[in-house]
């Protein structure tokens, strides 16, 4: 076919090879719709280019096929999908495709799948720009628990989780025992409460017992004692002190005063062994005999106990 044709020709129906040979041949399409935009196939320097024009005359790259580094451009793909929308495969196993992400020329990061059952073999993702070193986080081939590896400059890490992280793993982490929680706080002696650390236990001071002359430091079940400390015992306590003992003589009334009766002590005042003229004594004391009512003399001596 030579010369133009632009019309009158329908529909062009051949068989073979069709051919535009130039210097950088063009396919135009033009949509004769209003406001549609004309589309080209353009081949230039070993480059496929679909174009697109919203005038029919000035056109912009939409893609850009490179024949001879069989690269492909576009600034947008949008692959609608209920399947496999993209697909990476290498001819050959062990030459482990990847997608990389760049900023300025120089490659950021990129997500790799590697073959074998290495440490760092397995979905990887890498990220090359990382202060301290490159880092990479990497589902193992080998599988199991453990396959989830985080690597800093090149020093791979565990990463724990509730299905790998045991007390052992805390110890050697963190410098401490961790406790089973099938483990009891056992209440010892003079204590109560307790129960498993499953939950908050308290531990209480269990009832003591009452000090008597005779106590002694001990811890029974859920009580304790102690021993008391008398210093040098009754012989110790200064005369007419709380705790001392005094021969008195009722003075300044009658009133009897039976067994343990409190009597203050200025109704009393130290005596011999029959009659008073001591010293006043101050305090409250109590009687620790028998005095009856209405005795001046004799009869109104008796053992006094000075209880505050």
């Amino acid at each position: 076919m030579t010369g133009a044709y632009t019309s009158g020709v329908t529909d062009f129906t051949m068989s073979g090879l069709f051919t535009v040979a130039n210097s950088a041949p063009i396919i135009r399409l033009q949509d004769t719709t209003a406001s549609a935009y004309d589309g080209r196939l353009r081949l230039d320097a070993n480059n496929l280019y679909i174009d697109g024009s919203s005038d029919g005359a000035t056109y912009a790259e939409v893609l850009r096929f490179e024949l001879d580094t069989k690269i492909g451009y576009m600034n947008q793909l949008f692959l609608g999908s209920t399947g496999e929308a993209i697909r990476l495969n290498a001819p050959t196993a062990g030459q482990d495709p990847y997608v990389s992400f760049y900023a300025g020329g120089v490659r950021q990061a990129y997500i790799q799948s590697t073959d074998g059952t290495g440490i760092n073999q397995g979905l990887r993702l890498y990220n090359d720009i990382a202060t301290g070193g490159d880092t990479a986080l990497t589902l193992r081939n080998s599988g199991g628990v453990d396959s989830l590896e985080f690597q800093v400059a090149g020093v791979e890490y565990t990463v724990f989780h509730t299905g790998n992280l045991t007390s052992a793993d805390l110890n050697s982490i963190y410098g401490y025992t961790a406790a089973s929680t099938a483990v009891d706080i056992i209440a010892g002696n003079g204590l109560t409460g307790g129960g498993a650390i499953s939950a908050d236990r308290t531990l209480a001071i269990g009832t003591p017992s009452t000090l008597t002359a005779t106590s002694t430091n001990s811890v029974g079940a859920d009580t304790h004692a102690h021993d008391v400390d008398w210093g040098g015992g009754v012989a110790s306590i200064a005369a007419g002190a709380v705790g001392s003992y005094a021969w008195c003589q009722r003075v300044n009334n009658t009133t009897g005063y039976t067994l343990g009766q409190t009597v203050p002590g200025t109704d009393l005042e130290s005596a011999s062994s029959s009659s008073g003229g001591g010293a006043a004594l101050s305090g409250t004391w109590r009687c620790m005999g028998n005095i009856g009512a209405g005795s001046t003399a004799g009869g109104s001596l008796s053992l006094f106990l000075r209880i505050s």
